[in-house]
Formats: structure tokens, sequence, C-alpha cells
């Protein structure tokens, strides 16, 4: 009998410190690990990556690197997260479908697309190659319906797509009694009074997403409530989210470097989440701590009608007042709001356990 351990190979986001990212890479890691795989996965900073989940990384941009892990494997996962979409850039799409390509084609190895979120992808040529390279995995599973659409209605894949939900959803629920190590004293004092946390992002709407949140603080500071955040993408967020909160002494910004431990605490320390970043609601769900969404990309709003809500607005449109008016509705009915995030939960997980346990047969047979 072999027992040998199957090498998967993991390609997504990772590398970059995006929180929301990592906490994927963190669920692919310990699901492979769990089901006896070995994985090794594609960072922009491998030794990092290594040391953090104690797995072989190697450099995503070494392409001669990359075909080699692909090669000695017995298959790659691409996901989860927001890959192929041209919104950011065309260039983004393309690296996912070569890495996809090389290790299909190249490397006759075989491809699991797990639990992304596609779209948008407007380019006509974006559009072709991505059909192109999907209609050759060997299993699809996306993270929303909308995404399932998109491939079905808009791609015309004529391929069996699963809809499962953004694992992220299931990271362990914290012990609020008991801080993780790095927070200083009065961190920890400032959590203890239960603050509403807010999640910021740089858009081509500034000004009028400025205005919301300042509003939305404004309106926390006059209630005396406390607000805290650290930023899901520091180099991208640090800078828009500083800037608003040092205006209000009932505000904390914490800049250093959080990790997913310390920023699932945040999240389930804090009464509400007003978000922008998907994971920041996400991980907020994972704690059961009530969220509103404020969208600057259409899997905001297909992440918070999973729950039966809406987002309050779009980053052209959204103001103080719907925030204000949304957060009084979750806060004036918290244990309500949590109780649906649980209900919501345990049907999401069902449907998760069972797609990774048809990944686990159809890999390690």
């Amino acid at each position: 009998m072999n027992t040998e351990r199957k090498k998967i190979v993991l390609s997504g986001y990772y590398g970059f410190d995006n929180l929301g990212d990592e906490a994927i890479l963190n669920y692919l890691v310990n699901f492979l690990k769990e089901n006896n795989m070995e994985p090794i996965v594609l960072s922009a900073n491998p030794e990092k990556t290594t040391k953090t989940y104690d797995v072989k990384s190697v450099n995503r941009a070494d392409f001669g690197q990359v075909l080699e892990v692909l090669k000695k494997s017995n298959g790659l996962i691409s996901g989860g997260g927001s890959l192929l979409q041209d919104k950011t850039s065309k260039k983004s799409l393309m690296y996912y479908l070569i890495i996809m390509y090389m290790a299909k084609k190249v490397a006759k190895k075989p491809v699991y697309f797990y639990g992304q979120g596609v779209g948008p992808i407007v380019g006509k040529d974006s559009k072709f190659l991505t059909k192109f390279i999907l209609k050759s995995t060997d299993m699809m599973s996306v993270r929303d319906e909308e995404s399932h659409n998109f491939l079905k209605n808009t791609l015309k894949l004529k391929k069996h797509i699963d809809i499962i939900h953004d694992p992220v959803l299931f990271y362990p629920k914290n012990e609020v009694d008991k801080a993780p190590d790095g927070f200083t004293e009065e961190e920890v004092r400032f959590l203890d009074k239960r603050p509403v946390y807010v999640s910021i992002r740089p858009t081509e709407a500034n000004q009028n997403v400025v205005n919301a949140f300042f509003k939305y603080l404004q309106y926390l500071k006059e209630k005396e409530i406390p607000v805290i955040s650290f930023a899901f993408h520091p180099s991208q967020d640090t800078k828009i989210t500083k800037d608003i909160l040092e205006k209000f002494d009932n505000a904390m910004f914490i800049e250093k470097p959080i990790n997913l431990e310390q920023g699932s605490y945040i999240l389930a320390k804090s009464r509400l989440v007003v978000g922008m970043r998907l994971h920041s609601l996400i991980l907020a769900a994972s704690q059961t701590t009530p969220f509103i969404g404020v969208s600057y990309d259409p899997k905001i709003d297909s992440f918070v009608k999973q729950f039966g809500q809406n987002v309050v607005g779009d980053i052209y449109n959204v103001t103080g007042e719907a925030i204000i008016k949304e957060s009084e509705l979750l806060l004036n009915n918290e244990q309500v709001s949590q109780t649906i995030i649980v209900d919501h939960l345990e049907k999401m997980k069902f449907i998760n356990d069972k797609f990774n346990k048809k990944l686990n047969t159809i890999i390690n047979g």
C-alpha cells in the first residue's frame, strides 16, 4: 500500500500581507495537512510563508521553480479569493490562468478550482482565455451564486460547478476572555469596551467614503461608543483609515502587523463591524459579530446577501445616515443578529464539509 503523502501546490494571492487571503491559505493548509497531504505554496514571500505555516513555499514569480514543483506534485489548488477578474488588472488575471495552464497542460497534473469569486471580467480576450483554461479543470467550486451565474451564463462554461462558501467563515471562534499574545495592556483594555470595528479602503470615490465614515464616527462619539481598526491590507488601507480615525479621541488604530489570530480576536471583541474589505465581514461572521457591508465590488453585495442582508450603499452613494440607521438596528437587536449568523453558518459548513470530503476522496483516492 502506497502511504506517501500527496503533494498539492496552492496558488492564490499569498505572501502579500493581505489578511483575508492569508486566512484562506491558513484554511487550505490545515485542510491538506489534516487529510495527510503536503501543501506547497506559491508565495510572494516564500520565507515568511514557510515560517508562518510550516510548509514548503516557492517564489510565485519564478516560473522555473513553479513548474518544477508542479511536475513533482499531485495537483494544483487554485483559490480561493477573487483571483479571476480584470478590474484590478489584466496582468493579475493572466498570472492565475498561466499557473493553471502550466499545471494542466505542461506538468500534466489535475487542477482543482477552489471556492473562488469570479468576475468582473470585461475584456473579450480575457473572457475567452478564462473559459479556455477553466474548461480543462478537474473540479470546480465558486463561493457565490453570482460567480456561478457568470461562468454558466456569460462564459457559457459547460461543466459542473459546485457553489460553496468562503472557507474563512469557518475560522474557529475566539475565546474572548483571553487575548492572544501581541497586544498591549492599553489595547486589551480598549477592546474590553467592545468597540465598533471599521474597515476602510481607498477607492475611486474616496471623498464620499470619507464623508460617510466621518459622519458615522461622529455619531459613535456622541453615543460614547469606541471605535477600533487595523488594516486588512496595510499598504493600501493604512493612510485613509488613520486620516479618519486620528480625528476622534474615542478611536484607536492599531498600526502594527496583525496576524489572523489577533485579527479574529479584535472582531470577536467588537460589538459591530462596518466593513469595506470582504474578509473583514467574513471574519466578523466567523466570530458571530454583526456586520454592515459598504460595497466597492459586487463580491461585497454577494456576501451580505448570503446572510439575508443588503449593503448600506456603494462607494458612490453611501451616506453616514444610512450606516447609522443600519447600525442602530443591529446594535439594538444584537442577540437576534448573532442567532441569524449562527444559523447561516451551520448550513454553510455542511455544504463546505460535503465538498471537502469529495475533494479529499478525489485527491487521495
